[in-house]
């Protein structure tokens, strides 16, 4: 015979399942266990003591708890209580499960692999183990590290050895961006070409200018300038001598010079400046005169 009495409880459908093995009459009472049923699932086991005197024992049980309960004894009414007898054998096998060696699990998209993996020296913990958390840690962290260098290496002098850090490379570099000496002799300038580096191409280019620019206190030959006729300011000049002076640094005093003056043809002349002609320190004018022809300035700017 089996009863099942059903009944809801807001959204949970619950029944309870009362049936012949689940009742047992002693010499002192009756025993009635009472399973609980919550959607499908087992929630509660209830063990019901009627005593033949009238008395009533009751003990409830979580279903975490009966997993193991395998029989029930009722007591003598005076102890109070309702005996729960416990499987050894299910015991031992909750025992065998807990205890098993997380080694042992190596197949693939299995729970006891991953618990495999995140056991000390598993895979995962392997992984962790290996991220640094606030200095360097292995013996590759500390070969980069004296490779890198600390803030407080000097910057390489001349050219960079495989004895120099990367900080001293870095620093040499920034020396020579703002000034500050980083390197004790730059390579001689050489024009672009593969394998010249930039501080000789810069130097090539250095060359370049400082040799199209008159330079202070030093000859400086072969000035031209052009005159033409004061009479109408077009026709070119021939075969005069105009005597030349100067001008310095934005000054509006002329002054004599030593150079000397040659024609060339058709009206050009060159001026050949003298060293005690070219001391200004930055604007230098010189004016070329004569009386039948219209006065000539050439202006130009000298570099230290």
């Amino acid at each position: 015979m089996v009863n099942v009495i059903e009944f809801a409880v807001g959204d949970q459908h619950c029944s309870y399942h009362v049936d012949d093995t689940h009742h047992r009459s002693t010499s002192v009472g009756h025993i009635l266990v009472v399973e609980r049923i919550v959607d499908g699932n087992a929630a509660t086991l209830t063990v019901l003591a009627l005593y033949e005197s009238g008395g009533v024992r009751v003990r409830t049980l979580l279903s975490t708890e009966f997993l193991v309960i395998t029989d029930v004894h009722i007591a003598a009414e005076a102890s109070g209580d309702v005996v729960l007898v416990a499987s050894t054998f299910m015991i031992a096998l909750a025992d065998k499960v807990w205890d098993e060696l997380l080694a042992g699990h190596v197949t693939a998209d299995t729970a006891g692999l991953v618990l495999n993996d995140w056991q000390d020296a598993g895979r995962l913990d392997t992984i962790l183990d290996a991220i640094p958390t606030t200095a360097m840690r292995g013996t590759e962290n500390a070969a980069l590290a004296s490779v890198v260098g600390a803030l407080a290496d000097g910057a390489a002098a001349d050219e960079v050895t495989s004895a120099d850090t990367l900080m001293q490379y870095i620093k040499q570099l920034i020396n020579i961006l703002v000034g500050t000496p980083g390197v004790v002799t730059l390579k001689p300038s050489a024009d672009p070409a593969s394998g010249v580096s930039l501080s000789e191409m810069v130097g090539a280019m250095f060359d370049i200018l400082a040799a199209s620019m008159p330079k202070s206190n030093t000859d400086y030959n072969n000035i031209p300038f052009f005159m033409v006729l004061s009479s109408d300011h077009v026709t070119a000049a021939t075969g005069l001598v105009p005597v030349a002076t100067k001008s310095l640094d934005g000054g509006t005093t002329w002054t004599s010079t030593t150079g000397d003056v040659a024609e060339a043809a058709n009206g050009l002349y060159h001026f050949d400046a003298n060293a005690v002609d070219m001391n200004a320190t930055g604007k230098l004018s010189f004016k070329f005169a004569v009386a039948t022809a219209d006065d000539t300035v050439i202006s130009m700017i000298v570099r230290p």
